[in-house]
């Protein structure tokens, strides 16, 4: 054996015991829960019926236009080329080349010469590396239609929660402007008691007073239902002029119980899952290309050529050269480099193996607040509303005594504060349901209807 050759032997066999140094990452399967925190009803549902009014319109818009959703698809796109080039080294190239020369000298016949041929050239890919490179672009095309899911349920998310601040916005400011009927009403009975001298001014201040509070209160109720409007103009991608709107209300809803179905479910349905496991594959062929490449390159390539000279008409000369290599290409030494980029993708996949188990434990710990939230909104609202009729039923006997003169004018003040502060807050509980089922939709990755 020819000392080059045995020496191109030795290295080879150590770069391949250098690669045998370079550490592996080891699976992990994600933790999941056995059951979810709470009592819930089962069953993987593929969408969770909200019944809003109008929002089915608004959210196909939404998912149409938004351009985060664009943004995303257009993403995809650069994704699909990055998976061409990837898997370009699957395939043999192709090099054509000609060219074309004339010479004119003096009392000489003009002599032309033609030369056309082609290179092709393909590697083999002994060590899998061209395949490794082609799984990982595969990997990063589905990682990115993953993210498009991810971007269209947040989406989603963000505009059914719009809508159904929206919603409640409606109720809130319906319950504000009863309440400054109510206090003007109380206001006129206390100035014509005034008028007649059987009250001080001081009661009408006080009621002038709690009228200009409600009425703040509805101004700021009316500005942030505006600001709601904005939000949901930018999410439906149309100008704040064109922002969808309705004059419907929360209370009418009717509230439907989650179905979170079984933990495991999470692992199928969630995107940023998909993504995250996606994100891990690639990762794991590009550590298998990273060690690919520090094993010898074998090249083919076919090279041919076909010249010919012409003198005026006629062809003096002509001749065809066909030419096949083949090449062993190894690198010796490189500083490291080699060695450190594959050690830099196992470092790589690591983190990746570390933030696909962070985001499922993410997912399970969204679907659980969201299963808590909804319980505790629930039983609050409940007794929000048991407080917002006694206490307007209070407020109905105290405007009566006070009116028969059994009870001051102190009674009724407060009752009135009562009943506002206990619609509002009853009012808060519900958004606060709703709120939570679209947030559990957003973390089970289910639909809204």
């Amino acid at each position: 054996m020819r000392p080059i050759y045995c020496l191109l032997l030795v290295a080879t066999l150590l770069l391949t015991g250098c690669v045998g140094q370079i550490p592996l990452v080891a699976d992990e399967a994600p933790r999941l829960a056995g059951r979810w925190p709470l009592a819930a009803e089962g069953g993987d549902a593929e969408r969770l019926p909200l019944g809003l009014p109008g929002f089915e319109p608004v959210l196909e818009t939404a998912l149409e236009s938004n351009h985060d959703v664009r943004t995303a698809l257009a993403r995809i796109e650069q994704a699909r080329a990055s998976s061409r080039i990837a898997a370009a080294g699957l395939f043999p190239a192709l090099n054509l080349n000609g060219s074309a020369q004339r010479n004119d000298l003096p009392e000489r016949p003009a002599t032309e010469f033609y030369s056309f041929g082609g290179t092709l050239a393909y590697e083999l890919d002994v060590w899998g590396r061209n395949r490794s490179l082609a799984a990982g672009g595969r990997a990063a095309l589905a990682a990115s239609e993953s993210f498009r899911d991810a971007v269209r349920l947040t989406v989603q998310g963000d505009t059914a929660t719009a809508w159904v601040r929206l919603l409640s916005f409606n109720d809130r400011i319906a319950t504000a402007a009863r309440n400054v009927d109510t206090a003007a009403r109380l206001l006129a009975l206390l100035e014509s008691q005034k008028a007649a001298g059987r009250i001080s001014a001081l009661e009408v201040a006080r009621q002038r007073n709690q009228l200009a509070v409600i009425r703040a209160v509805l101004a700021d109720l009316r500005g942030q239902r505006g600001l709601v409007r904005n939000q949901l103009a930018l999410l439906t991608g149309v100008p704040p002029d064109l922002s969808p709107d309705s004059e419907r209300g929360l209370r009418e809803v009717a509230v439907p119980q989650p179905k979170p179905g079984e933990p495991a479910g999470l692992l199928a349905r969630r995107p940023d899952i998909r993504q995250a496991e996606l994100d891990l594959a690639a990762a794991r062929a590009n550590v298998a290309a990273a060690r690919a490449a520090i094993l010898p390159r074998i090249d083919l390539s076919l090279r041919t050529a076909l010249q010919a000279t012409a003198s005026g008409d006629l062809i003096q000369g002509s001749g065809a050269l066909t030419a096949l290599a083949t090449s062993l290409v190894q690198t010796v030494f490189d500083g490291g480099r080699l060695r450190g980029q594959a050690q830099l993708t196992a470092a790589q996949q690591q983190e990746r193996l570390v933030r696909y188990l962070q985001v499922v434990l993410l997912a399970q710990r969204e679907v659980a607040d969201a299963l808590v939230a909804f319980e505790a909104a629930s039983n609050q609202e409940r007794e929000h509303r048991e407080a917002a009729e006694a206490a307007a039923t209070a407020l109905r006997l105290a405007e009566l005594r006070y009116r028969e003169g059994a009870e001051d004018y102190t009674t009724v003040l407060d009752a009135e504060r009562t009943v506002f502060a206990a619609e509002t807050a009853a009012d808060n509980a519900r958004l606060a349901r709703f709120t939570a089922l679209v947030a559990l939709a957003r973390a089970l990755a289910v639909g809204i209807e």
